[in-house]
């Protein structure tokens, strides 16, 4: 029994041994740094083609629409054949009627011309004459301007785009003036990002913005807000702030595409530690700095946040070390070891 019992009381020396002198609590340190953070808004938009680029393609003269070659949303080349139009009846008289009254003139001319040599007629009567053939021969002119001395008419692309809009169907009569489709620039788009109304305010004109397509993440475009709307769009309930981009920005870009926009809405340089760093409770915000293997609760404003980091004001300095792995657990004084030490 003797034995027994010594080699029990061995075993508890050497358990108590093991354990340390006092308790402390593992955490994981980083230093305050002076950096300088950028607040963003994250927001959503769609791709759009820019109106500005827009070309609206109208009827010169009255037509009949004879074939449609395009759809809304299409895209075409320069020089791709986009309508086949043919020349409304009334406007082809209307050509006729020119030719004739130039016909008549010329004939007028040549008779006053004939009859002032004859002494028949006065040198004012040929003027008046040679007058009324140049006023039929502008009439002429611009009949065909307008093309009505065509029968048929094709209507070409004037430049690479997408079709936004196409507003007749085969057999349909339009008069002159009338519009026939819409054809938008392929290298310049807007993009709509719909704002809280809330947030509205904080986005000012060129703050920048980097756009991410949703399913293309490493691809990113950096822009700047060109204007910001006064309205709340009533389908949406957000306010849209408009980026523009032209050129190769917008040459990886289809209309309707959404696209992520983060929207830098404050820099600052500021004395920042990492997000995980900054608790609360009732009294407000607060950081653990460690000093001496011994955690002090210090009180902090924050004064920017990023998604990584939180810039803060208060009782700190540049390489004081908070503690950002396990201050929830502790309380103002506690004894602290750091992992890995």
């Amino acid at each position: 029994m003797k034995y027994v019992a010594l080699f029990l009381l061995l075993i508890s020396a050497c358990a108590l041994a093991a354990e340390p002198a006092s308790s402390s609590v593992q955490v994981r340190l980083a230093p305050v740094q002076q950096r300088t953070l950028h607040e963003t808004l994250t927001t959503y938009g769609k791709v759009r083609p820019d109106p500005d680029s827009a070309t609206a393609i109208n009827a010169s003269h009255p037509v009949i629409v004879e074939r449609r070659a395009v759809t809304a949303g299409q895209r075409v080349e320069a020089g791709d054949t986009m309508l086949v139009l043919r020349t409304a009846p009334n406007a082809r008289m209307e050509y006729r009627k020119a030719l004739t009254q130039v016909e008549f003139a010329r004939q007028q001319l040549r008779s006053k011309k004939e009859l002032l040599k004859q002494q028949l007629a006065t040198r004012a009567d040929v003027a008046t004459a040679r007058k009324a053939l140049a006023d039929a021969r502008s009439t002429l002119k611009a009949q065909r301007d307008l093309g009505n001395d065509q029968t048929r008419k094709q209507i070409k692309a004037p430049f690479a785009g997408i079709v936004t809009a196409v507003n007749v169907s085969p057999g349909d009569q339009v008069q002159a003036g009338g519009p026939l489709l819409t054809l938008s620039k392929r290298d310049s788009v807007i993009v709509s990002l719909g704002v809280e109304a809330t947030e509205a305010t904080r986005v000012h004109h060129d703050a920048p913005v980097e756009l991410h397509p949703i399913f293309e993440t490493s691809q990113s475009i950096s822009a700047r807000i060109e204007r910001v709307h006064g309205t709340v769009d009533p389908r949406t309930r957000l306010v849209d702030a408009i980026v523009r981009l032209d050129g190769k920005q917008a040459a990886s870009l289809l209309p309707g595409m959404v696209l992520r926009g983060r929207i830098t809405v404050q820099t600052r340089r500021s004395l920042a530690v990492p997000r995980s760093a900054v608790l609360a409770d009732d009294q407000g915000r607060y950081v653990f700095i460690v000093r001496g293997g011994v955690a002090h609760r210090v009180p902090v404003h924050t004064t920017i946040e990023t998604p990584d980091w939180v810039g803060i004001s208060g009782a700190l300095q540049s390489g004081n070390r908070v503690v950002v792995e396990g201050n929830y657990e502790l309380q103002d004084g506690d004894a602290v070891r750091e992992h890995g030490k």
